[in-house]
């Protein structure tokens, strides 16, 4: 991968996303954690192949723009997912590659400013929890996954090792990658709702006026009475960043009788969250909102309803797997957290 000189933090996220984790002698590389680890792997599975059986331990750590990205969660998070995936199933066959994504050094200066999703995953992430079974991927199968990664046209996608294509088991005639793949989704979703049940611990307790800013006449309720509800609008791609001056957000918009059959009428919050990519770039994303604000003012005239462009992906993501109800238009931003919830 690219080696750059490691010079002072830049402030342009254009630029930022061109650097990734430093090592201890200084150089940064331009790839996330899991197609460096790949190279690895393949390298040490061909020495494990000629009669090797001790390595040394190497220990990757996950790149900073994968770390601070703001504007594509479902990527990043994959992303490290990906990374865990094979420190897992590598070290059950004993190559020693060690994975530590350490995303909170990035938390510049202790402002506990971690608005990223990334800052607040599990450091190694649980495998408690419907742990990812690592027998699950043997040597030939691990080899098959990261080679078909590396000779991809984007190496760089976790996809190509969590939803790998496979190849036929001519012994069962079926693909060998059955129990991997009944297995990663519900992994994801366990350290997610981790995650959100810390957060309903810790910030949610703090900031329950989010929710109770303005709703008068829920003013007497307690945390454990209101019923949230989430509408999410965001671009249904996951290629926009807030650098760009032009980008092709996919942005379709759902009618408001489906918003309005999936809240229920005993909501005591109704928040619409917009993601900022979606602001700049879905068209008619902004208006949606708006629309979307007064609708729901006239169909319930008793909650709170907010709405509010979210720069913090942690919150974002926090609010739709915590919320009683959800909806959203299809797309990858709310992909995760649905699956989480």
């Amino acid at each position: 991968s690219t080696v750059v000189p490691h010079g002072d933090f830049l402030d342009d996220f254009d630029q930022r996303r061109r650097r990734a984790a430093d090592l201890p002698d200084g150089t940064i590389f331009s790839e996330p954690a899991h197609t460096r680890m790949c190279r690895a792997i393949v390298e040490r599975l061909d020495q494990h192949d000629s009669g090797v059986t001790k390595f040394e331990q190497t220990i990757f750590t996950e790149s900073e723009y994968v770390c601070r990205d703001p504007d594509a969660p479902y990527t990043a998070v994959l992303n490290m997912f990906a990374a865990q995936l094979l420190d897992s199933a590598n070290n059950e066959i004993g190559l020693n590659v060690d994975y530590t994504h350490r995303c909170a050094r990035w938390e510049r200066y202790c402002t506990g400013n971690m608005t990223t999703i990334q800052f607040h995953l599990p450091d190694p992430l649980s495998t408690t929890s419907h742990a990812f079974e690592p027998e699950c991927v043997d040597a030939p199968t691990l080899r098959t996954i990261c080679e078909g990664c590396l000779a991809s046209d984007d190496p760089t996608d976790p996809d190509c090792v969590l939803f790998p294509q496979g190849y036929l088991d001519t012994d069962t005639n079926t693909c060998n990658l059955g129990c991997y793949f009944s297995q990663v989704l519900p992994w994801i979703r366990n350290n997610l709702r981790t995650v959100a049940t810390h957060w309903l611990n810790t910030v949610e307790s703090r900031a329950l006026t989010f929710w109770l800013r303005n709703a008068a006449e829920f003013s007497h309720r307690e945390k454990d009475d209101m019923e949230v509800s989430v509408v999410s609008l965001s671009c249904s791609n996951d290629d926009c960043d807030m650098s760009m001056t032009e980008c092709v957000c996919e942005f379709e918009p759902l009618p408001n009788w489906v918003y309005a059959m999936h809240v229920p009428r005993s909501s005591t919050n109704v928040a619409i969250v917009v993601s900022p990519t979606c602001s700049k770039f879905g068209e008619g994303c902004t208006l949606h909102a708006q629309e979307l604000f007064h609708f729901f003012k006239q169909l319930y005239p008793r909650a709170d309803i907010t709405e509010n462009v979210i720069t913090s992906t942690s919150s974002w993501y926090m609010r739709m797997i915590t919320a009683d109800h959800l909806v959203c238009p299809p797309g990858v931003g709310c992909l995760l957290p649905s699956i989480a919830r």
